[in-house]
């Protein structure tokens, strides 16, 4: 992607001009292929990365930076190259549990499959509808994520990642839409089991988060309520 569609990109999202730089640099020098001292310039873009998913405002920097991750490569030669292969009960977990670098990745794929879902990216391998579905059940398996506090588990990863992953929930949230949410998750469910699945712990877990919800129904909306106006 040019430079100046970077710039154009930076005046856009709002995101802080010192946190963009280092991740254009970071994809140009991936695209490029080049290593400096033996360092990966995937970890550089990870670095790079990181400190935008705090904000509304980074996040939407790297949503629109989309193309410009794919171009450099970032995801190739790991199983996120293929992302109509990715499975949504190791994806939740992986953001969740993963090793920060992990973590990271699958932040970026599924910010990725969110551009899929609303038709602003096409990738070969993965169409809209399946990238909506995907992320409706990363949703679902990690609903607490958006409804509830952080769990202690998350609030001590390292680099304050479960507050990241928080923000990329909502985030998600926000994009995905809040109408009827419970309702789509439920259909979701039904979706899956029509398929007949052989592991069916993931559903399991979703029904779960669907319940804990509709337990304490005006909580639940309170707290989507200032998620959307945060």
């Amino acid at each position: 992607m040019a430079k100046a569609n970077h710039e154009s990109e930076n005046q856009s999202s709002g995101a802080p001009v010192e946190f963009v730089k280092p991740l254009d640099a970071a994809l140009n020098r991936l695209a490029e292929r080049n290593t400096i001292e033996g360092v990966s310039p995937v970890f550089e873009v990870i670095d790079a990365a990181q400190p935008l998913m705090f904000s509304p405002e980074g996040l939407e920097a790297l949503y629109e930076r989309v193309p410009a991750i794919e171009a450099a490569g970032f995801f190739g030669g790991s199983d996120w190259d293929y992302p109509q292969t990715l499975v949504p009960s190791l994806a939740a977990r992986t953001v969740r549990h993963g090793e920060p670098a992990a973590t990271m990745v699958e932040s970026l794929s599924q910010i990725r499959l969110l551009a899929v879902a609303k038709g602003d990216y096409t990738h070969a391998s993965i169409s809209a509808e399946h990238a909506h579905h995907f992320l409706a059940q990363v949703l679902a398996l990690n609903l607490d994520l958006v409804v509830g506090d952080l769990h202690e588990s998350d609030r001590l990863r390292p680099d304050r990642l479960g507050y990241a992953v928080q923000n990329l929930y909502r985030y998600l949230l926000r994009h995905l839409g809040y109408d009827n949410l419970l309702e789509h998750l439920v259909a979701e469910v039904w979706r899956i089991l029509a398929q007949r699945p052989v592991q069916v712990d993931g559903v399991k877990q979703m029904v779960t988060q669907i319940a804990v919800c509709m337990e304490k129904p005006d909580a639940w909306m309170a707290k989507l309520a200032t998620t959307h106006c945060s």
